[in-house]
């Protein structure tokens, strides 16, 4: 019986072997897919991002013609600005109404008349007022290439998407105008949108990266400014893990409208157990299968051949320790195991003849 018991433990064997290495093999799948749908989405949201930035400079840009281009505009801008020719006064105030009145037509958050030095000389956002935008990233493009030039402002937790126009281009002096407007919540809620996933946007300051606005829980908030401060610093865009309450998730950190002190992060979100399962249906059938078939097998052994011949086991035993020779095994089971059973009957059976003859 040494041969049963060494078959039952290689069957037993074989389950704990087989069970954990297709568990294993289903993870491994899974955890593949997961990052290869990771690396599209946010493939996907890098591209969302462009094409949203794009847009956004085409849109801020086209409201600043719609003021910078405006013959009548121009016209009263020329005239107001008359202290750019030498014994003229200007006429701030006008200026500053006309601005405002602009602004809120065209929906912006911010409109401003700069001089060429880079002195703002009429704001309608306390933010600019008598700011100098000599050194400006944004101002210094557009005077250097005189043309329009586009950027990202931050005050604090708010940002501004800029745009600076050469007034020059509409034949209205040697100044420039500046409109902006604010990016916020409706910046984040596009792009996820739009690449169903989610977004955030982060800011470094002193004592850390601070979230600005988000698409995640608010209870991710704190996990992902601490996350994020473990990054490596750089002005590249990087792709690495977040750690969240919900777990880790794939994600990149790309500049917004170029400014490297304001981060989009853009995070692929972790497919749910059922989405995961669904999207591997043929290798979870295969799996299910195969559980089946070896419990199936183990089931059939342990029915027509192990149980059989441990009773034949416990016969021989009997037969052994009393002489009794009314034993009987019931043939049932494998070919090989009913042949057993006959010749065990057999034995016995010739063994009450002698008995009788004796």
């Amino acid at each position: 019986m040494a041969a049963l018991h060494g078959t039952r433990l290689r069957i037993l064997l074989a389950l704990v072997i087989v069970l954990p290495a297709l568990l294993a093999l289903l993870a491994l799948q899974f955890a593949r897919d997961a990052a290869r749908e990771a690396s599209r989405t946010l493939s996907t949201l890098a591209m969302t991002q462009q094409l949203v930035e794009e847009q956004a400079n085409r849109n801020l840009t086209i409201r600043g013609e719609l003021i910078a281009g405006n013959q009548a505009v121009v016209a009263y801008m020329t005239q107001a600005l008359g202290s750019l020719l030498p014994g003229e006064a200007v006429d701030y105030s006008s200026i500053v109404d006309l601005l405002e009145e602009r602004r809120s037509q065209l929906d912006l958050d911010l409109a401003a008349v700069v001089a060429a030095d880079g002195r703002a000389l009429a704001v309608t956002d306390a933010y600019a007022e008598g700011h100098d935008f000599a050194n400006d990233p944004v101002f210094v493009e557009a005077r250097k290439r005189q043309s329009v030039g586009t950027g990202l402002w931050r005050d604090g937790d708010r940002l501004l998407h800029v745009a600076m126009l050469p007034l020059a281009r509409y034949n209205a002096g040697d100044a420039y105008l500046l409109v902006a407007e604010e990016v916020d919540q409706d910046y984040v809620k596009t792009i996820a949108g739009i690449a169903a996933a989610d977004v955030a946007l982060v800011a470094t300051s002193a004592s850390g990266p601070g979230v600005l606005a988000s698409t995640l829980p608010a209870t991710d908030a704190d996990a992902l400014s601490k996350s994020i401060a473990r990054w490596p610093a750089g002005d590249a865009s990087s792709t690495g893990k977040l750690h969240l309450a919900a777990g880790s998730s794939q994600a990149r950190l790309t500049a917004l409208f170029g400014n490297q002190e304001v981060r989009v992060v853009q995070i692929a979100r972790r497919m749910p157990l059922s989405a995961t399962l669904a999207a591997h249906v043929p290798i979870v059938l295969l799996a299910m299968l195969s559980l089946v078939a070896l419990l199936g097998a183990i089931a059939w052994y342990s029915r027509r051949v192990a149980s059989p011949l441990l009773a034949l086991e416990r016969l021989l035993e009997r037969a052994a320790s009393t002489s009794d020779r009314n034993l009987h095994m019931d043939p049932a089971g494998s070919a090989e195991v009913s042949r057993v059973a006959t010749a065990f009957n057999q034995l016995m059976a010739k063994g009450q003849q002698a008995d009788r003859h004796g």
